[in-house]
């Protein structure tokens, strides 16, 4: 009974604590329920991650469908979070790193597979190292393929541009483009859309919309595939070049790497403009990281990178025979030492230029029967070089096999000219006259003279938006409405703008970054030990063309010049010219070039040969009458007219006096003929004697016999040692008149000597090489010759091969032999007659 009693008073106690606790107790149970609760929701989300996600992307993507409104499905849009990715370079180093210390463990290969690999162009732990990248690359693909945020994401953005761009007001578009895409190169080229459909649309862009579209300076993507697709590339630890061709290659990969098939359908995906970005980022990261990327084996990734150089430019360069061994390795010692961004560009222009993949599978010249490979050539060479040969069915004969072999010869000439010239055109505005100057040298095929000389500075425009917001404040504030492009090459940019006073005019800019990228290649050549003499005059050509208030000062000179103010002939008139903005008249009409290319009557064809033969003789006079060098004779730089033609872009033309004038047009006659070598050398010689000048640089020394000496030897293969004491002798110890003139005459007919020596044939070079190889021997004894004697070589080179190409009347001879006979002294008649006849 006690016991009983106990057990329900504990009762009764137990029931009365807990009604005073009932709060207390629910509290408590709540808490381990969402305790327990808690825990189990974490081994859940940490198990399945995946399935969490889907069901936020799915809720999400049901909201977004079910938006009944542009402007909801933005709110849904940018309620989902944007994904997070891992850094892709230190995933990619670690990548190659595992390799190289999986390789370190593992020393012990098999010998032939050792062999087999170096026959290959590879080593051992190169190879592991490429199978590493191509597991990394498939897994980051695979993981963010499978990642139900990124693609959902990726799959909203893309609906909402689609919206974006059936908008009727392109305010709304552009603001709209803005909200939905953050800063990235994708948001630059949508835009650049939008403006080039409207400039397309009305004609102009209001300068309003311009202002509210100001472009990202640093471009980046935005989209985590295609930052994938740059690093993958970027740290492909095999042949680049390989990997790049067969990214834009229609066939199967070459590599055989189930990585690279995943990256070409990225890369496929992608707009011309994405690709282009894609490749020279990731080329540019390439070689901008070579120094710091492991080493594998025999092969640092920087002779990697040279082999590359080795297979995708310099081995197609090195089919044409007459190239030197010498001159390849100059060029790819100037190519190695420009900036990464430009040998990233220059690389890809040689690796998938079209001429290059066919020099490269063109069998040898002696397979007669490779009628695939000639068809194909011929055709990308271009059906105007009539390079089609018919052979009826039988054994070819001699005579034919040679007249195909030639036809090949020449189109592989002309193939190597256009690579070349795309190449240069590729590097910018140092590359572009890098090969002007080189079109100077004799020695150069004549094909890659013409191509050369007539090289100009091309390039893709820069956005609108870009060129917008690179005009200066003090005349964008006078454009009331941008017009379309009307001309872009390496330096400037040039559009045609509505002011507020209701004109029209042309309004050019310097291209953005073109003066760092020329100084730091500049800088580069400079350091460079068998390149630096070269960069000072090029220094010079490239800086000159950066000062466009200088080229607007050009153009107002020229008007007042005797071309300028010719009946035919009219200069564009300039409104503004500061150092980095030029605007001038809009010259209205089709270029000369243009016309005389494709015309649209024979009447038009005849009168526009008609003006440019006038043309030539008055630039040809203005230089015999007053001193004018014009060597600038582009027929893209004249407009016709009905009137005749319109010039612009006349460039820096030259101003030399009288004396300067003779000498110039003596020498040229001295050179044009053999009998002119012996009848007028004299009378070029007297006449260059006395402006020409003894070079400046010196090498001290007292001793006068040495240096009498010395100065009355061949010393044409010492010209350094030459130069510096005649310094001595013209400056410490002042010669007299007399003595320093011999000195001169000496040098120079040393110099005409070597100008016209034979060739190996027996052959005296022609006039215009005759011309360029005196005036190199001279500088080469230390003789300064006259201010413009290379201008007026690339003037009559550039009249003559438009009279050749057009069937012109001659002009050049008939000027300058009028000029020297009405200036011709009496003694000058004398010694001429006496060398004739005597």
């Amino acid at each position: 009974t006690l016991q009983k009693i106990g057990r329900q008073e504990a009762l009764e106690r137990f029931h009365r604590w807990r009604k005073q606790h009932t709060f207390f107790l629910i509290g408590m149970g709540s808490l381990l329920g969402a305790g327990l609760m808690s825990i189990v929701t974490y081994v859940f989300i940490e198990k399945n991650p995946h399935l969490i996600e889907r069901f936020i992307v799915d809720k999400t993507t049901r909201a977004f469908v079910g938006a009944l409104s542009f402007e909801n499905r933005k709110k849904v849009y940018f309620s989902l979070p944007e994904p997070n990715f891992p850094t892709l370079e230190n995933l990619f180093y670690k990548a190659i790193e595992e390799a190289q210390e999986q390789h370190k463990r593992q020393q012990a290969k098999d010998a032939a597979i050792e062999h087999r690999l170096e026959e290959q162009g590879e080593t051992a732990d190169g190879q592991e190292a490429i199978n590493s990248w191509n597991s990394t690359v498939c897994d980051t693909i695979d993981t963010a393929e499978t990642n139900w945020l990124i693609m959902a994401k990726k799959a909203m953005r893309e609906k909402l541009l689609e919206e974006c761009k059936t908008l009727q007001n392109i305010d709304q578009k552009l603001d709209s483009l803005r909200e939905i895409m953050p800063p990235s190169v994708e948001l630059n080229l949508l835009v650049e859309e939008q403006l080039q459909e409207e400039m397309k649309k009305e004609g102009y862009i209001h300068s309003e919309i311009l202002e509210k579209n100001r472009p990202q300076q640093h471009e980046e993507t935005c989209d985590i595939l295609t930052k994938i697709l740059i690093n993958s590339i970027a740290f492909f630890p095999g042949p680049m070049n390989e990997l790049i061709v067969d990214l834009n290659s229609d066939g199967d990969s070459r590599l055989k790497l189930k990585a690279i098939d995943k990256l070409k359908e990225l890369y496929t995906e992608l707009s011309n403009e994405m690709q282009e970005y894609v490749l020279q980022t990731a080329l540019t990261t390439t070689i901008s990281s070579l120094e710091s990327l492991p080493r594998f084996g025999s092969l640092s990734p920087y002779q990697l990178y040279v082999k590359a150089i080795d297979q995708g430019l310099i081995k197609p360069l090195r089919q044409d025979a007459r190239i030197s061994e010498d001159i390849l390795t100059e060029c790819k010692n100037i190519f190695l030492a420009v900036p990464p961004s430009v040998q990233a560009r220059v690389l890809l222009k040689g690796i998938l230029h079209p001429v290059s993949k066919l020099v490269n599978s063109i069998t040898p010249m002696e397979n007669v029967d490779d009628k695939e490979n000639n068809k194909e050539l011929e055709t990308n060479i271009g059906e105007r070089k009539n390079l089609d040969v018919h052979v009826v069915g039988g054994p070819v004969s001699q005579y034919h096999e040679e007249q195909r072999m030639d036809k090949k010869t020449l189109a592989k000439m002309e193939a190597q000219a256009e690579m070349v010239r795309d190449l240069l055109t590729a590097g910018g505005v140092v590359a572009v006259k890098l090969g002007q100057m080189l079109a100077e040298h004799p020695r150069m095929p004549n094909e890659y003279q013409r191509m050369l000389g007539s090289l100009r500075e091309e390039n893709d425009p820069m956005r609108i938006a870009q060129f917008w917001w690179n005009i200066p404040s003090a005349v964008k504030c006078q454009i009331t409405d941008l017009g379309p492009l009307l001309g872009t090459g390496s330096v400037k940019q040039v559009h045609s703008a509505k002011f507020k006073d209701g004109t029209d005019f042309a309004v050019g800019i310097l291209r953005e970054g073109v003066e760092d990228e020329a100084l730091s290649s500049i800088s580069a050549l400079e350091t460079s030990k068998e390149i630096g003499p070269v960069a000072t005059r090029l220094g010079r050509l490239v800086f000159g063309e950066f000062d466009l208030f200088q080229e607007g000062e050009a153009l107002r000179d020229f008007a007042k010049t005797p071309i300028g103010t010719h009946a035919l002939f009219r200069v564009v008139e300039v409104k503004h010219h500061s150092p980095r903005c030029l605007v001038e008249e809009i010259a209205r009409g089709r270029s000369v070039a243009s016309v005389l290319s494709e015309p649209r009557s024979k009447d038009e064809m005849e009168r526009t040969k008609e003006i440019l033969t006038e043309y030539h003789r008055a630039v040809f006079s203005a230089f015999v009458n007053d001193g004018i060098i014009h060597s600038d004779i582009h027929l893209g730089n004249a407009v016709k007219t009905d009137k005749g033609f319109v010039l612009f872009d006349v460039g820096q033309f030259e101003r030399i006096g009288l004396p300067d004038t003779k000498a110039l047009l003596w020498t040229l006659s001295a050179v044009s003929s053999e009998e002119t070598m012996k009848i007028l050398r004299n009378v070029a010689i007297a006449h260059l004697t006395s402006v020409c000048s003894l070079a400046s640089s010196l090498l001290d020394t007292d001793d006068d016999d040495t240096l009498n000496a010395y100065v009355t030897a061949d010393n044409a293969d010492k010209p350094e040692l030459m130069t510096k004491r005649l310094k001595r002798a013209t400056t410490r110890h002042p010669l007299d008149e007399s003595k320093i003139k011999k000195i001169k005459e000496e040098k120079l007919n040393e110099a005409f000597e070597e100008a016209i020596k034979p060739n190996k044939e027996g052959q005296i070079p022609e006039p215009k090489i005759c011309y360029i190889l005196f005036l190199r021997a001279a500088e080469k004894r230390g003789v300064e010759m006259p201010k413009g004697a290379f201008a007026v070589a690339k003037m009559i080179d550039c009249i003559l091969s438009q009279q050749d190409q057009y069937l012109l009347y001659p002009v050049v001879d008939g000027c300058i032999e009028t000029f020297l006979r009405q200036n011709m002294t009496w003694r000058e008649t004398a010694d001429i007659l006496k060398k004739k006849f005597f």
